[in-house]
């Protein structure tokens, strides 16, 4: 009888220093307006949509920011307040400014857009890559200030994943996986 009231004790005081330790939901050092600020920096224009949610145990702060010819999502760490994501959206990408304007000068964008590669060179340095099959999906992303193209090639059973750097047009990742 003695060990049932021994596993009852220690069962109860797990449960307490599970709860004491704060093991639930983890609590945000910086406020949503602070992860606004950090955002805007990131990646200038309006926010359209924000959430604060918890990602492998720590909060994180999504933003959804439009600046008219670009939409970008944003994460922002909820206790240093660090850029953990700042990605690209949609299919409308950033155009390349004629010889007679002026380049952006822009502080937010990791490169000056007149450096980027269209859709089409980072498509044909895939496929190039791969050798063969058709492209499915292309989407420009931006990691850790690097801008690049995320391309997705089918060819028969297999899917082919490519980045390409977008100013280089360099192969940073291939992958290749066989699909039912």
């Amino acid at each position: 009888m003695r060990r049932k009231s021994d596993m009852k004790k220690l069962a109860l005081g797990l449960l307490a220093v599970t709860l004491l330790c704060g093991c639930g939901t983890k609590e945000a050092k910086i406020s949503m307006e602070e992860a606004k600020e950090a955002a805007l920096k990131a990646f200038q224009g309006d926010i359209i949509q924000s959430n604060k949610d918890e990602d492998d145990g720590k909060v994180v702060y999504e933003f959804i920011i439009d600046n008219g010819p670009n939409r970008c999502e944003v994460e922002i760490d909820g206790n240093t307040g660090e850029v953990l994501k700042s990605e690209l959206e949609d299919s409308r990408l950033r155009t390349v400014p004629q010889p007679s304007e002026e380049p952006s000068q822009e502080s937010s964008q990791p490169q000056n857009s007149e450096e980027i590669i269209t859709e089409d060179e980072a498509k044909e340095a895939a496929l190039a890559r791969s050798g063969a099959g058709s492209v499915v999906k292309s989407e420009l992303d931006t990691d850790d200030g690097n801008v690049r193209y995320e391309i997705e090639i089918h060819d028969g059973n297999k899917e082919i994943n490519v980045e390409v750097d977008a100013v280089t047009k360099e192969i940073l990742h291939y992958e290749e996986e066989i699909i039912d």
